[in-house]
């Protein structure tokens, strides 16, 4: 079983899968943006990590992928670099 990255409301970060966006909220770690609260994005339906694209398209990440290894962060990292 695979550990789950330690991830916060803000990172920019890259999947596995190629997706590649910022954190928006990640349930694991309790971090949230003011935009998504976790009164309306509660961890017993949405228990994992909600990515914004760059183009704006919103992708929700189970937190079992991650820990069956079918997706996981490649590496967080800094659109500007």
């Amino acid at each position: 079983m695979n550990c789950l990255p330690n991830v916060n409301s803000g990172d920019f970060v890259e999947l596995q899968s190629g997706v590649a966006g910022w954190v928006k909220f990640c349930s694991w770690t309790s971090s949230y943006s003011e935009a998504f609260q976790p009164e309306d994005w509660p961890g017993v339906e949405y228990d994992g990590l909600m990515i914004e694209q760059e183009n704006g398209a919103l992708l929700f990440t189970e937190k079992d992928d991650f820990l069956t290894g079918s997706d996981q962060i490649v590496h967080p990292r800094d659109p500007r670099n």
